[in-house]
């Protein structure tokens, strides 16, 4: 069950026990007006990761899969500790019912481990975006559960992981009602041919 840890500046964060590790699952969500296009357009962003996302300070997209899927390599720095990376599959889908979207991401082990970098061995990631019915709101959740590997007490990761949801909303929140964020439609995610 969700336990609520933070409701800020109009951003709720919440963190569960899960069932097989000592790190906690969390969750951040926030009501936005706008344009739930532009939302998305964000999301699919790859290279603007590091922008927005707490803790993330480089993404690559490694292999195009298709239309709606592909590998990324991403470097976090966080805790002070070393910086970890790690390769994730990521894909997206549009409830055709709703009209919102589901982001999903997950590690993609196959990959080796580069020096200098602790590798992630467990990482699950959803983001949503949901249109609130009769409003021009859109509800913008971001939850996941991420082993940092290493050396991490799980206590000291538990105690940090409000800021991580909060500020990576707070981030995106700030970049688009600012028109920080480019309005380019579905960002560097290969609409047609990746190999075009």
């Amino acid at each position: 069950m969700w336990k609520k840890k933070l409701s800020k500046a109009g951003i709720d964060t919440f963190t569960r026990p899960h069932t097989t590790s000592a790190i906690d699952c969390y969750r951040g969500i926030m009501v936005v007006k706008g344009d739930i296009e532009l939302y998305k357009a964000l999301f699919l962003d790859i290279d603007y990761y590091p922008k927005v996302f707490h803790t993330t300070v480089k993404t690559e997209i490694v292999e195009h899969i298709g239309p709606q899927e592909q590998i990324v390599y991403v470097v976090n720095k966080s805790f002070g500790a070393k910086a970890r990376d790690y390769y994730a599959r990521c894909n997206w889908e549009q409830d055709q019912r709703t009209g919102g979207y589901t982001f999903s991401w997950v590690i993609e082990p196959q990959y080796p481990e580069i020096q200098g970098y602790v590798r992630v061995p467990t990482l699950q990631v959803v983001n949503r975006l949901r249109p609130v019915i009769n409003t021009n709101e859109i509800e913008v959740s971001h939850e996941a559960h991420v082993e940092p590997g290493g050396k991490v007490p799980a206590m000291l990761v538990n105690r940090l992981l409000t800021e991580v949801p909060w500020q990576t909303l707070y981030n995106i929140r700030h970049h688009i009602q600012k028109g920080i964020y480019p309005q380019k439609a579905g960002g560097r995610w290969p609409l047609e041919n990746p190999s075009e």
